[in-house]
């Protein structure tokens, strides 16, 4: 899901507290998961990688030699 992180803050406690904005389309299902533990993965977007260039992508790597014959 590609959002952004809008605000860090600090609660009294000293845990840290982040805000995200996300599409609003998604809300119902992230209020199911209010007050429950959930696994968080945050990362730079990037976009992906059409069919056509993963493809290339894999035509260039079978043509890489193969390096466990080597010696």
């Amino acid at each position: 899901m590609r959002g952004r992180i809008k605000d860090l803050g600090f609660g009294l406690q000293g845990d840290l507290t982040v805000t995200l904005t996300l599409p609003r389309h998604h809300a119902d299902n992230l209020k199911k998961l209010m007050d429950a533990d959930i696994e968080v993965d945050i990362k730079k977007y990037r976009e992906k990688r059409s069919m056509s260039q993963n493809a290339y992508a894999w035509t260039l790597i079978t043509r890489l030699p193969n390096q466990s014959t080597r010696r």
